[in-house]
């Protein structure tokens, strides 16, 4: 979130490295003034709606596998106003048209043919055990992810289930969920 003033020019940049911060010569991102701005004001700036507030994303695919890798949010600051960053998440796919959840748990598409993918939004990693079963409590497909936090994850095995409607369980240290979804070949 940010308003910017007549005549100035804040700037942010998100940059990258694969050396451990040595260095970082990579721009994933650069903003600035009017077009990094949600609004104008020539007062000190604060959010205070959802409108206040504008969705960025951000590719990080090109530092996939890089286990040095870090990032860097630098301001320069041209005497404009306030710079909110709030809820950075990181998911696994490249996919900027993210589905946003507010719940732990949502599967998609539903009623689902060829796939289902569940996305999950939770507050600490853990590691989830996902479950396709009958309502009769018969386990049709399982299988385990790590370190699971904004993650989505495609579940390919549907294709020779009958049709109906199955429950999709998702169970960790912390976690106990489950949906409805329904299954129409």
């Amino acid at each position: 979130s940010y308003a910017s003033r007549i005549g100035r020019n804040d700037q942010l940049r998100i940059l990258a490295s694969t050396n451990c911060g040595r260095d970082y010569p990579i721009e994933l991102y650069n903003k600035k003034g009017s077009v990094l701005a949600v609004t104008q004001s020539e007062t000190a700036w604060t959010p205070e709606t959802t409108d206040d507030w504008r969705q960025e994303y951000v590719d990080l695919s090109d530092l996939a596998g890089h286990v040095d890798a870090r990032l860097a949010f630098v301001l320069t600051n041209q005497n404009g106003n306030n710079v909110y960053l709030d809820n950075i998440e990181f998911y696994v796919s490249a996919d900027e048209n993210q589905i946003v959840i507010t719940e732990s748990m949502r599967a998609f598409p539903n009623p689902a043919t060829d796939y289902i993918e569940v996305k999950f939004n939770f507050n600490i990693k853990e590691e989830i055990l996902l479950r396709i079963m009958r309502l009769d409590g018969d386990v049709i497909a399982e299988q385990s992810f790590p370190n699971t936090l904004n993650q989505v994850y495609r579940i390919d095995h549907i294709q020779s289930t009958n049709n109906g409607v199955y429950i999709l369980q998702a169970i960790g240290d912390f976690t106990n969920l489950s949906n409805k979804i329904i299954i129409h070949q």
